[in-house]
């Protein structure tokens, strides 16, 4: 979260209140988790890479690890509880090294987790909860994507790639949809021609579930893909008496980077904003080893991104009611910028001759300069490319 910008701070507990009401009508009730962990555990836990930990070291010399991930604090809060507690929920920071800049090594994420059931039903739930979450906020416009974490490594053991790094390193290239690279390993290899074509079948399996329940039939190659479709097909069906279906696709190619997933797995997104809002799935093995629970199913919400999404939704709606005036020294690019912005039926000027006033209040100010466009609502500025603005009719600036 953007802990110097007001709005960021104000949305934030909005967006609180709302998620924490759809997880208690859901039956989740709220944790808080531990900050630290002994590293010896981590490594244990093999779910994150040991270059993304941040470590420090204790007054008796434990290297210790900073949360990197909530859903092994959950397990390890919930092992020695006493009552029954098959339904949880937080909302808490987990920290990774990511850049040099330690304002970005912290992220804030919330989510759920639902233990003991290993009905698709119950999958069903962990997602529809995680739609009716988005849906809280006003947005509508979601995507989910349903794959299996199972299914592509299956294939792959399937024609001879065995080790767990060859298959973490051709399920990426699957998942980044990297054919050229995909085509020169699979040679390398010596995999069969005949693999080799379904591979690539693979990688651009995914679309509207009925027409990749089609397209899969063709390329399970032994009864554990079959199983995995005859799970997603169960969960889809699932999703229906939640009304959930209409927001979910399938993606039978992509993968999680948290590896500890033993079934179905599920990404969302918004649409026109490109980073994944939120992740989740099945990881049954992981809860037996650290919680003593039979199953566990469960997903975390990205809450920085989710702010992103809401002021820039906030930006639309205070641009429906006010004008945008657009000046600049490049008449070509206020002109397709304007061209662009009327598109979504939004009223713009173009400022010919500099007469534009900084005191008027009702206006929304684009000052285009070439490659790059100055966005000033509300005495705030913001810069976005030009040709990304031109290019998505003004989506971003939502």
């Amino acid at each position: 979260m953007n802990f110097q910008q007001k709005k960021s701070q104000q949305i934030y507990i909005e967006i609180r209140n709302k998620l924490m009401h759809i997880y208690d009508i859901f039956g989740y009730e709220e944790l808080r988790l531990p900050l630290f962990e002994k590293y010896e555990k981590y490594i244990e836990y093999k779910a994150v890479s040991e270059e993304s930990l941040l470590k420090l070291i204790d007054r008796s010399g434990n290297i210790l690890v900073i949360r990197p991930d909530a859903t092994f604090h959950v397990l390890k809060t919930i092992q020695n509880m006493d009552e029954v507690f098959n339904r949880c929920c937080y909302m808490t920071n987990v920290f990774r090294f990511r850049e040099n800049n330690f304002e970005k090594n912290d992220v804030l994420q919330s989510g759920i987790e639902l233990f003991d059931s290993s009905s698709p039903y119950a999958d069903a739930e962990v997602i529809a909860v995680a739609i009716e979450s988005l849906k809280a906020l006003g947005i509508e416009n979601i995507h989910i994507d349903l794959g299996h974490s199972q299914f592509v490594h299956a294939f792959l053991k399937h024609i001879g790639i065995r080790s767990d790094a060859d298959i973490a390193y051709f399920h990426k290239l699957l998942d980044n949809k990297n054919i050229v690279a995909l085509n020169n390993s699979l040679y390398s290899a010596d995999i069969e021609k005949k693999y080799i074509e379904k591979i690539y079948d693979l990688a651009m399996l995914f679309g509207s579930y009925d027409d990749v329940m089609n397209k899969a039939g063709n390329i399970c190659s032994n009864a554990k893909m079959e199983q995995n479709l005859v799970e997603i097909s169960n969960i889809f069906t699932a999703l229906k008496s939640y009304g959930a279906e209409k927001y979910v696709h399938l993606d039978l190619g992509f993968s999680n980077p948290m590896n500890y997933y033993s079934g179905i797995i599920f990404k969302g997104y918004v649409n026109s904003h490109g980073e994944t809002v939120l992740s989740g799935g099945r990881y049954d093995a992981l809860a037996q080893t650290f919680a003593n629970r039979l199953s566990a199913c469960g997903f975390g919400q990205n809450i920085d991104v989710t702010i992103d999404i809401m002021l820039k939704k906030q930006l639309l709606e205070e641009s429906n009611n006010k004008t945008i005036y657009i000046k600049g020294s490049d008449e070509q690019n206020k002109a397709l910028v304007a061209s662009a912005l009327r598109g979504r039926n939004l009223k713009c000027i173009v400022d010919f001759n500099g007469c534009y006033e900084e005191n008027v209040n009702n206006f929304i100010t684009l000052n285009v300069d070439g490659e790059n466009t100055e966005v000033k609502i509300n005495n705030e500025t913001k810069t976005y490319k030009t040709t990304d603005i031109i290019a998505s009719k003004g989506a971003q600036l939502c």
